[in-house]
């Protein structure tokens, strides 16, 4: 399986239609709300997945956590991912990315 997004500049592109699951890997910090072009997505087991629309969205992920180790990646399936964002040492507790539908 290959992974739904393209990094073009600072936003992430897909193809309309698309499922996408993103996931956070770190010791402590979870997910603790997920929203994708103003609506509420469930989540579970530090992930959540959405279908891409058309033209520009933004997805939120809000997190609770201590400062460390986070990474944000893609779920591309068979046990690969795609790096999207990460920081070490830091909090922080809205992350926010442009997705372009096309």
């Amino acid at each position: 399986m290959a992974c739904a997004l393209t990094r073009t500049g600072f936003r992430w592109t897909a193809a309309t239609g698309a499922t996408v699951t993103v996931k956070v890997i770190a010791d402590n910090t979870t997910i603790t709300g997920a929203q994708y072009n103003d609506q509420d997505l469930p989540f579970q087991n530090q992930s959540t997945s959405f279908k891409v629309v058309n033209g520009v969205a933004l997805l939120l992920l809000t997190l609770a956590g201590p400062p460390e180790a986070v990474e944000i990646v893609e779920d591309c399936g068979g046990g690969q991912t795609q790096h999207l964002f990460g920081y070490e040492g830091e909090f922080h507790p809205i992350l926010g990315f442009t997705i372009v539908g096309n």
